[in-house]
């Protein structure tokens, strides 16, 4: 199994912020193998893994992340091999 980057966000339910969290990813050339998102009120949580993402690299996609308005949390966890 690949070593994968899990990625846990949660962010304002605004109608755009799924395409702007994914695009970060899309400009990189980052393809997420699994994508989860759910809304819970004003909120939405989203749940992206990414197969293969060296860890500086998740730092850095996790950190601009962070930096958009809407999102209001980002945490980064890493699995497999």
């Amino acid at each position: 199994m690949a070593r994968q980057a899990h990625f846990a966000i949660r962010a304002e339910a605004d109608a755009d912020v799924l395409c702007k969290l994914l695009n970060l990813f899309a400009l990189q050339g980052w393809l997420p193998v699994e994508v989860h998102a759910v809304q819970a009120g004003e909120w939405l949580q989203v749940d992206l893994r990414i197969a293969g993402m060296p860890e500086q690299r998740g730092e850095v996609m996790a950190e601009r992340m962070r930096s958009l308005v809407s999102v209001a949390t980002v945490e980064l966890a890493f699995s497999g091999c």
